[in-house]
């Protein structure tokens, strides 16, 4: 369940970038769900496309964000709604990932509480998650929460060039490999239904 005040910071979040005409994406938690996978966040993590960020940040103030040290060398700043005192991390160069048009090609739709939002494409994640210079135990247990969904159709040979490029294709390997046996159980049991 989404606390009230994070969802109206995230509906104005949405609003001011449409509004901007910014390409962007949720990454992290709040992209999770729509791979099958619930878990409470307070994290707000979205990735934009390449923009002019002194203009960005003149909108975001507009907006009723502040806006922390926003420059073109660093690959992330942080925004904060005013009003809910709610941060936002703005990835320009998240980690693993390049924000090109494949990239905001393959993004996805969701509807959370009547508000469209874009959210970063399952193969995107699942090497966004891997490749975090920071990456945690939680990073590696979304990535296999996403492998095991049998209902996703993840491009394979996509995913594993766009790990390859990130370096982190040994660290895939071993997680599909482990999420191997859940799939199998899944399918056999799905097969005995019919």
């Amino acid at each position: 369940m989404i606390l009230p005040s994070i969802l109206e910071t995230l509906q104005k979040l949405s609003q001011t970038l449409e509004k901007l005409r910014i390409d962007y994406m949720f990454i992290g938690g709040y992209a999770l769900p729509e791979y099958g996978l619930f878990r409470g966040t307070v994290d707000i993590d979205i990735a934009i496309g390449p923009s002019e960020l002194s203009n960005l940040s003149q909108g975001f103030e507009r907006a009723g964000f502040q806006v922390s040290s926003c420059s073109e060398g660093t690959p992330c700043f942080v925004l904060t709604d005013t009003k809910n005192v709610t941060e936002i991390e703005v990835w320009t160069k998240p980690d693993g990932i390049i924000i090109d048009q494949e990239c905001l090609r393959r993004r996805r739709k969701r509807q959370i509480f009547g508000t469209d939002f874009w959210i970063i494409g399952p193969e995107h994640f699942i090497v966004n998650k891997l490749a975090r210079k920071d990456r945690r135990a939680q990073d590696e247990e979304d990535v296999l929460s996403v492998l095991m969904n049998s209902d996703l159709k993840l491009d394979v040979p996509f995913l594993h060039r766009l790990a390859k490029q990130a370096n982190i294709f040994p660290t895939l390997k071993a997680l599909e490999n482990k999420a191997k046996p859940s799939m199998t159980r899944h399918r056999q049991s799905n097969g005995a239904r019919n």
